[in-house]
């Protein structure tokens, strides 16, 4: 599958790597299918922290994600079985991936994260749904790049 993004030009993928949000996402929700794209250029050394959600049906949308568990060991939000179910078949809680949407401004100093709204993926079945969590601990515009940079003085 061809997939054009004007973020990250002309990508090939597999159509096995396909996400699907049969709700789409909040504001977005006639856009059903993305590609999940690793980020290389994170800000650590460490795989795995920035992740980017590119829409396949419109080339200008592409969420960045970040893999908070990675840099806040404290964040463990409450997802209802009943939303993992929603997903599709699993073994355990390790076959979800649970990322965050961030905002990247040009002052990168004031890059935000919500806490409140995890994307949820199922790894087996590539189906994902962003999820809103009712818990005053966390934030929705939560801001991390003094967590961020803690991290890169770690590797």
């Amino acid at each position: 599958m061809i997939i054009n993004s004007t973020r990250f030009g002309t990508i090939e993928a597999d159509d096995d790597k396909i996400i699907t949000f049969d709700e789409g996402l909040p504001g977005f929700s006639s856009l059903r299918e993305f590609l999940l794209i690793e980020g290389d250029y994170a800000l650590t050394r460490r795989e795995g922290v920035f992740w980017w959600l590119q829409s396949v049906e419109d080339a200008e949308v592409a969420f960045a994600l970040l893999n908070v568990p990675a840099f806040m060991s404290g964040y463990n939000p409450n997802i209802s079985n009943e939303t993992l179910n929603g997903l599709g078949d699993y073994e355990c809680a390790g076959d979800f991936l649970t990322l965050n949407i961030a905002v990247i401004p040009g002052d990168i100093t004031r890059m935000r994260v919500n806490l409140r709204a995890p994307v949820v993926i199922n790894s087996l079945t590539r189906k994902g749904r962003q999820v809103i969590i009712q818990d005053g601990r966390y934030e929705v515009r939560h801001l991390v790049f003094d967590e961020l940079r803690k991290l890169r003085q770690v590797v």
